[in-house]
């Protein structure tokens, strides 16, 4: 270092001669140590060394000892000259000092800083642009960190107003002030921050942004009602639960732009080419690719589409389909027609890749595109700077990443300077890190051109899968390696807590506490993931203990518990484990509190907890991101042994073993190695090389690490960086064939041999096993994949789409602890909404023919002028009057915690609400009764019969319903009304203390209910109290019409019972005689129960249902319609939840009559060992399942049970086969309907 600064100031001549050049930035908070400084290389390398600076990075992660805020940041020092092969050039770079590089080196920081954030995780943003710039009128608050507020607690313990110790409360103070004058003078502003980064929002996000500024409560809540009145809020999805979706009038308008601009743009005739210019080209590329088979035919449907008339073209491609392909011989067409072809993306490393990329032939390898970053064209263009016009086309690569803002304002600027523009993108990237998924929109109104023609796998079925990764249907494709046996669940081994109490195993304690704490949290929020799916009512807890995995759930969570308690009793001796696992004992602790304590009384017992157990000091001790217990030993053991046997029998085809994680991988390559050199498939004999690891995914996910490593000959090794003077790009492998201390010869798999210095390129690492982010590109005979819960589908289409031949996947038992688990997690989905999605297109044009009411709104704006004024120095006078009146005022948040509510991200509303649905639709006679029913009554997966408020129904009832009749019709059933109010807020019900008269709700009966009068009262707050309907509108927080709404459809009243009592009680007053073979209205409710409980299952094909049939009953061939899957329900005797398998019994005019379920083990897929095992639904009288219609055949086949039937169908007879569910229902089928 000492003699490149020397280099440096030796070539300056004068004394005062500038020689560097200093950039600072912050680093994120966020982000770990190791992945701050694997962006900031990555930037400083990417955008500063890459224009010729030398640099030196020096990080700070420094705490302020007095407030104990992080001061993480990072001092760049650049070179003023640029640095070549003679040093450093004579001439200074005068336009390194200009300003545009400052904005745009500030444009690119944001950028690398957002994927970075976005790919670890993290829900938040950062943006170079001031609050100005981006249009929100909101002044930055100064930071106030855990220090300072703890400082003002200490310094003003009784809260006394206008009392600040410290600088930086005080300015926190007075932004605060200014900010409030803001909102209460344009409450939109808040919807502007809300919708920033999501076109669509619920209102608990609006609250959340709101509260950000405002903590005075009726402040707040007159704001509120602002905002829900403000013309700029627009409802797309109206929930009663409070779970509405909105947007802006602002993105509805950008939408509609985006969509007008398009439709534009596809129409125009425009940019056409000659016959005689293709023909050429088709026949060069088809020469070309002679040994693969030529061009695809949807490669060259591709290549006419994009070369045919129209400004706006759009192209999606998947993995191994050849769209670079397509698109070379394009630019070759238009470089032919006099066209000039340029590429824009979003990033610069993206924008960099469409420049370098290479086709399969060499002679085409010239046909890289020239580009830059789409935000630096849009910046051109605004400034009057471009030079495109009619003869250029423009490529967008990664269109998929560009946000609705951008987009709209490219396509506004292709259509002023007259360019043609190629959209291209790939479904299984990344979503834009701003609002709106503006490359689904522009590709599903103009259509687009797939290249689905997959050429890389050899099997057909293989190849099926690869095109469903390409259109998102990862769980189907999955599905296809799961039933070719190519995906394997392996039981991890761990000890008992016994066991490692009696070796005296204290780190097999610790890890026994990670591992359960982890597994447990991982099982309990698959259980809400899977509960919040079927929209079942109740409280959560309860919900989740008829779940198949609750049983499994309580076991690592009473180990997790057990386990802890001996860690606590052992402090001492435990302590240093913790502090070198950085373990927070705090989350010990907390497993034993006493929650019916307020939050303040649970810490201090924590804390006392602690201190008797000598762990208070190691409080607050964070983990870092390589500290993680590694819970796939055993798979990753399998995922070797696998491989090794491979590559044994055949050492001449290519393999890879993949993985998502740094830690995994080094893992595998490490014991690799071990084999081979006691194989002697490599030598013994080692060289320790210094390499800088450059991990990285197509999504610029990176972390930049040097460390040592061996190597032998023989060893697998794959490059990390592109390097020209190598022939080498980042992925590229190969085989050591020669060692030296200073030299390395590669023997590329491409058959090129290359030599170099592993001191000077030392981008480069063992290749056995290389992270799923790093095989983009790659190209294998095997693929052997570990895989793991944080996976996504993204990085699982990539991860089965690199073999030619064969690939498996090993998957560990603490991930995946069901085989469903596994397709289900990694088809994760991160998409963005549009509004357009919760709206067809006559609503969106009603929405938007809703014009501005500028008068109004002139008004309005004059009126919050005056109301801000007012309210701000209103506030102000009263903190003054306070400080000397000495009146005690509490300070900080006054906002109720039901303002704080969680939201659903949009990311998984996405997957909801475009997830394809497989289901059955439901029949005509269900459907009905839906319509017409203000009231569902549905047997529920825990064998209960109960009453489901439907939010449609409620709005058929009449505006005029008479309270009076929905009271009394309530107190018919109080004692069921009030169940399922108190059950809604966890509020159990306490059978000890009530009696035949009067219902107690609550672990201590607190809240008591009369049953004949239906007045209640919560004996700890008296002033809730009431009647039947004010348990609606005090305790779930409902208006009195809506109380009213919400009763009438739970009673069942219709428009007709105004004047009546509720339905079911006039039934049973004026129930007349039952027609001979007629129905009574107690079989039609099992009926409907049983319809109910039909059409919650699923498809059979995948799941543990077929497993059952297939591998314990050895069924062949198709299974019937008849029969589908039901994740759980559970048995009333045992009480247990279990996976059914279900079949439904139907008359002989189709309808469903009744279901039987037969309750499997999880695990095995057996039938569950309890004592009764099936168990009907409905009524079974002179119905059957039908597994064989007999075309053309008057036989007909009765069995008893599903599987006797199924059997006799394997055997090939022809004729109708039934099976009756039931010896004594066979008297009941007629044959002459059958």
């Amino acid at each position: 270092m000492q003699a490149f600064c020397e280099i440096v100031e030796s070539a300056e001549k004068r004394v005062d001669a500038r020689i560097w050049r200093e950039f600072e930035f912050a680093l994120h908070r966020e982000l770990t140590k190791e992945q701050n400084m694997a962006l900031a290389r990555e930037f400083v390398e990417d955008q500063l060394c890459a224009r010729g600076m030398a640099a030196q990075l020096n990080f700070h992660f420094d705490k302020e000892e007095k407030t104990g805020d992080e001061n993480h940041h990072c001092h760049v020092l650049v070179t003023t000259r640029r640095l070549d092969e003679d040093g450093m050039n004579p001439k200074k770079e005068e336009e390194w000092n200009k300003k545009e590089l400052l904005l745009d080196l500030r444009v690119q920081w944001q950028e690398y800083s957002n994927f970075h954030l976005k790919l670890n995780g993290h829900d938040v943003r950062v943006d170079h642009r001031s609050h100005k710039d981006r249009g929100i009128d909101i002044e930055p608050q100064p930071k106030m960190g855990k220090g300072v507020l703890e400082m003002e607690r200490r310094a003003n313990p009784e809260n006394k107003p206008d009392s600040f110790v410290t600088d930086k409360a005080q300015a926190f103070h007075d932004t605060q002030l200014r900010n409030l004058y803001r909102i209460m003078r344009k409450p939109e502003v808040v919807l502007d921050i809300v919708s920033k980064h999501h076109s669509t929002f619920m209102w608990a996000d609006v609250r959340r942004v709101l509260h950000r500024y405002v903590d005075e409560l009726p402040l707040f809540q007159k704001l509120e009602a602002k905002l829900k009145n403000s013309n700029e809020l627009m409802l797309l999805k109206e929930d009663p639960e409070g779970k509405s979706i909105y947007t802006t009038r602002t993105l509805l308008k950008a939408e509609r732009s985006l969509v007008e601009n398009a439709d534009v743009l596809g129409k125009a005739n425009t940019h056409g080419v000659s016959a005689s210019s293709i023909r050429p080209a088709l026949e060069k590329a088809n020469r070309e690719l002679e040994k693969f088979g030529g061009l695809s035919s949807d490669q060259v449907r591709a290549i006419h589409h994009l070369v045919d008339e129209g400004q706006l073209k759009c192209v999606v491609g998947i993995a191994g389909a050849g769209k670079t392909t397509a698109l070379g011989v394009c630019h070759d067409i238009w470089k032919a027609e006099g066209y000039a072809v340029y590429g824009l993306a979003p990033t610069g490393k993206a924008a960099q890749n469409l420049e370098t990329k290479s086709l399969e032939t060499k002679p085409l390898e010239q046909s890289g595109i020239p580009s830059s970053t789409l935000h630096k064209f849009l910046k051109e263009f605004e400034e009057g700077r471009c030079q495109y016009n009619q003869t250029s086309v423009l490529v967008l690569d990664e269109a998929g990443m560009v946000d609705m803002e951008r987009f709209e304002r490219l396509l506004g600027a292709v259509k002023q300077l007259g360019v043609k523009l190629i959209v291209v993108g790939d479904g299984a990237q990344l979503q834009p890190v701003e609002a709106g998924p503006a490359f689904r929109l522009v590709t599903t109104r103009l259509g687009k051109v797939e290249l689905n023609t997959v050429v890389r796998q050899k099997e057909e079925w293989q190849r099926e899968a690869t095109v469903l990764f390409g259109k998102q249907e990862t769980q189907a494709a999955i599905q296809k390696y799961m039933d070719k046996g190519h995906v394997h669940i392996i039981e991890e081994k761990l000890p008992t807590l016994h066991e490692a109490l009696d070796r005296g195993d204290h780190e097999g304690v610790l890890k026994l506490y990670e591992v359960s704490s982890r597994t447990s949290s991982l099982i309990y929020r698959e259980m809400m993931r899977d509960i919040n799916k079927m929209s079942l009512e109740g409280s959560a807890y309860a919900l989740t203990k008829q779940h198949q995995d609750f049983g499994r759930y309580m076991e690592w969570k009473g180990l997790q518990k057990s386990s802890a308690a001996q860690i606590l009793k052992e402090g001492e001796v435990y302590r240093p484990l913790l502090e070198a696992r950085c373990l927070d004992p705090l989350r010990l602790a907390e497993l034993f509190l006493d929650k019916k304590q307020d939050k303040s009384a649970q810490g201090q017992q924590a804390l006392d907890l602690l201190k008797k157990c000598g762990l208070d000091e190691l409080v607050g001790l964070k983990k870092h991101q390589r500290q993680g217990v590694d819970v796939r030993q055993e798979a990753k053991s399998a995922l070797i042994q696998a491989w090794n046997t491979g590559f044994k029998k055949q050492p001449e085809k290519t393999s890879v073993m993949l993985s998502f994680s740094n830690r995994d991988t080094n893992d595998l390559n490490c014991s690799a190695r071990a084999l081979l050199k006691e194989s002697g498939h490599i030598e013994r004999h080692e060289f320790t090389y210094t390499i800088a690891k450059r991990i990285e995914d197509d999504f610029e996910r990176e972390y930049i690490i040097r460390e040592e490593k061996n190597f032998s000959k023989g060893d697998r090794i794959v490059f990390t960086q592109n390097t020209k003077s190598l022939g080498v790009k980042n992925g590229t492998m190969g085989t050591i064939t020669d060692l030296r201390p200073q030299t390395m010869k590669v023997k590329l798999d491409e058959g090129k041999e290359i030599s170099f210095a592993p001191n000077l390129n030392p981008y480069f690492d063992q290749g056995w096993a290389i992270t799923i982010h790093k095989s983009q590109g790659t190209t294998v005979d095997q693929t052997y994949m570990l895989a793991s819960f944080e996976m996504t589908q993204n990085l699982a289409y990539v991860a089965l789409t690199r073999h030619r031949e064969d690939v498996h996947v090993f998957g560990s038992s603490l991930d995946f602890w069901r085989p469903e688990k596994l397709p289900e997690a990694l088809a994760k989905s991160g998409e963005k909404l549009s509004p357009g999605d919760y709206l067809d297109a006559e609503s969106l044009n009603k929405l938007m023919k809703q014009h501005d009411r500028l008068l109004t709104k002139i008004f309005e704006r004059v009126s919050n002028e005056l109301e801000a004024m007012g309210a701000v120095s209103k506030k102000a006078f009263w903190q003054v009057a306070d400080h000397f009146l000495g009146a005690q005022k509490d300070k900080g948040i006054r906002v109720t915690s039901k303002i704080l509510e969680m939201s659903v991200r949009e990311e998984v509303r996405a997957e909801e609400l475009l997830r394809k649905k497989v289901t059955t639709p439901l029949p005509p006679k269900i459907l009905m009764l839906e319509y017409t029913s203000q009231t569902t009554t549905q047997q529920t997966d825990h064998g209960f019969e109960g009453k489901v408020y439907s939010p449609s129904s409620a709005r058929v009832v009449s505006n005029l319903m008479d309270a009076k009749v929905v009271s009394e019709a309530l107190k018919q059933n109080m004692a069921s009304f009030a169940d399922h109010i108190f059950s809604s807020l966890s509020e159990p019900y306490n059978s000890a203390s009530s009696s035949a008269h009067e219902r107690r709700y609550g672990t201590k009966g607190h809240i008591a209910v009369n049953l004949k009068t239906g007045a209640w009262i919560d004996h700890k707050n008296n002033d809730m109290a009431g009647g039947p309907l004010h348990m609606l509108t005090k305790l779930k927080g409902l208006e009195f019409k809506e109380a009213v709404e919400y009763g009438a459809s739970w009673a069942g009243l219709s428009r007709a019972d105004t004047h009546q009592i509720a339905n079911p009680l006039i039934s049973r007053v004026q129930a007349s005689e039952k027609k001979e073979g007629e129905l009574s209205d107690e079989e039609k409710a099992r009926i409907d129960r049983a319809q109910v409980l039909w059409n919650k299952g699923r498809l059979i094909q995948g799941t543990l249902a077929e497993r059952y049939l297939r591998e314990h009953r050895k069924i062949e061939g198709p299974l019937s319609d008849d029969l589908r899957y039901l994740p759980f329900f559970t048995d009333p005797n045992s009480k247990w939840s279990f996976p059914c398998l279900m079949a439904a019994a139907k008359s002989p005019e189709g309808g469903v009559t009744a279901v039987q379920l037969t309750f499997l083990n999880a695990n095995t897929a057996h039938k569950a060992d309890i004592p009764v095992n099936k168990r009907s639904f409905g009524i079974l009288k002179g119905s059957a399942v039908t597994i064989q219609e007999g075309k053309g055949s008057n036989v007909l086949f009765l069995a008893e049970g599903v599987e006797t039937a199924l059997s006799l169908r394997s055997t090939g007879v022809q004729g109708t086969i039934k099976a009756s569910l039931g010896l004594s229902n066979i008297k009941w089928i007629s044959l002459d309907k059958v």
